[in-house]
C-alpha cells in the first residue's frame, strides 16, 4: 500500500504538507497510512473564512440531514483559494 509522507507543520493545529509515495519515509519526515474508506467530499471557493463556515456547516446542518456519521480522518486540500474538505464517513 502507498504511504502519505507528512511534515507537521504547527504545534496546536495539526497541519501536513503530504505527498503520495510508495517509498519508505525518512528523518525529519515521516508516512501515515490512510485506509480505504468512503468519503464525503465538499468544495469551496474563497479564503480560510469560507472553509471554516463550511466545515461548521457540515457539522451543524449536512450530519444531521443524512444517514452518515463520521470517521476519521478529516483532510482538507487547498490551491489557489479553492479548497475540497474530505470527511471519512460510514452509514450510522
Amino acid at each position: 500500500m502507498d504511504g502519505f509522507f507528512y511534515h507537521a507543520l504547527a504545534q496546536h493545529f495539526h497541519q501536513y504538507i503530504g505527498a503520495v509515495s510508495s517509498v519508505a519515509s525518512h528523518e525529519p519526515f515521516a508516512s501515515i497510512e490512510i485506509p480505504a474508506m468512503t468519503w464525503a467530499i465538499f468544495e469551496v471557493d474563497g479564503d480560510w473564512t469560507h472553509v471554516e463556515e463550511l466545515w461548521q456547516r457540515i457539522y451543524t446542518e449536512w450530519f444531521s440531514t443524512v444517514p452518515y456519521e463520521l470517521i476519521r480522518p478529516e483532510m482538507l486540500a487547498s490551491q489557489n483559494d479553492k479548497s475540497e474538505i474530505w470527511i471519512g464517513i460510514r452509514e450510522k
